[in-house]
């Protein structure tokens, strides 16, 4: 199986879904304005080796999220871009279809796009630790407790089709919108991708993926807490759309819930 080691660094307060801060943590400051803090999200690419073909792939992926500013994501399923260099790794690695899959760094519910750069190639099974351990933990401060949280992934481990094993090392806190500082990480841990061991597989069922998010996610749409996230092109915008066209050469971008800031 996958492996997570999580550190549950701080305990939750279940009554006003606020993240209390270890004496003496260190408090880290984002350089956005305070009367400005919504949600806002920040991608970062790499290039991923295979064969003589690179591909832009996820890298690092940095947000804060306010629950009363949702951020409409892409399904993985709209991205055709990393399609020729998945192929290339179930072969290579004798993986059956949905056992490898793009794996969102920032999840489709929570506003992850699918652009390259949010998008890395992921065991089924890891991909399920991260929905499990981490994923719906984020869903469940911002839609139950409707708390905002500040959230980072990245990516460990050489980008190329011979490096088999890389990890996913995600930190996740309570932010404080009225001051913008987040605060200590309430889970901080790593999951481990390996697409050389067939156990890696194992015990991952696909149908059991998106049970959790599926109830959550009508719930929080219903409340306005969350967006269903785009499954089509046709559903997209136009600045959507030119952002889904440069996605194989975009190797930063910065968006939030009134579209791209940047990229």
């Amino acid at each position: 199986m996958a492996e997570f080691k999580v550190e549950h660094k701080k305990q939750q307060d279940t009554k006003g879904g606020n993240v209390r801060q270890r004496k003496g943590a260190t408090v880290l400051q984002d350089n956005r304005t305070p009367v400005q803090a919504k949600s806002y999200v920040k991608n970062e690419g790499q290039n991923f080796t295979w064969g003589k073909h690179t591909t832009i792939v996820g890298k690092k992926m940095e947000a804060l999220l306010d629950p009363a500013d949702p951020v409409r994501g892409e399904s993985a399923n709209i991205n055709a871009d990393q399609t020729p260099m998945m192929d290339a790794l179930r072969k290579h690695y004798v993986i059956n279809g949905g056992d490898l899959v793009k794996g969102h760094l920032l999840n489709d519910n929570l506003g992850g796009k699918a652009l390259n750069n949010n998008l890395f190639p992921i065991t089924r099974a890891a991909n399920k630790q991260h929905l499990m351990t981490t994923e719906n933990y984020a869903k469940t401060q911002l839609w139950t407790h409707q708390s905002p949280i500040w959230y980072t992934v990245e990516v460990s481990g050489s980008p190329n089709a011979n490096q088999h094993t890389h990890e996913f090392n995600v930190s996740l806190g309570y932010w404080d919108m009225k001051k913008n500082v987040k605060h200590a990480a309430a889970i901080q841990g790593s999951i481990t991708s390996n697409m050389g061991d067939p156990r890696d597989y194992d015990g991952a069922n696909g149908d059991d993926l998106e049970t959790y998010s599926a109830g959550t996610l009508k719930s929080a749409m219903s409340k306005g807490l969350a967006l269903h996230p785009h499954t089509a092109l046709g559903s997209m915008n136009a600045q959507e759309q030119d952002a889904r066209k440069k996605a194989g050469s975009i190797t930063t971008s910065e968006h939030g819930s009134k579209g791209y800031n940047s990229y």
